[in-house]
């Protein structure tokens, strides 16, 4: 039997600095994918959501040949240190 992935330990909301609050619009598909991933992987909505951000920026910068990609979202390490 396979072991199950390790979860992530997010930071507490208010223990995350400079965080702004915004509204997006999801589909109902979309929005339910989100809420099953973050359950998965034990953290909330609001930090998978930051991950995937963050992540996608990374993914950009990669394809631009930026030689830094922009900082990891507070709480995650960095990659580049």
């Amino acid at each position: 039997m396979a072991n199950p992935p390790k979860k992530h330990v997010a930071p507490q909301a208010d223990t995350v600095p400079d965080v702004r609050q915004t509204t997006i619009r999801l589909t109902d598909d979309l929005d339910a994918a989100i809420t099953r991933e973050a359950h998965a992987a034990g953290i909330s909505r609001s930090e998978f959501m930051r991950l995937a951000i963050a992540h996608h920026l990374g993914y950009l910068a990669g394809l631009r040949g930026d030689p830094k990609p922009p900082p990891p979202p507070a709480g995650e390490p960095d990659p580049q240190p």
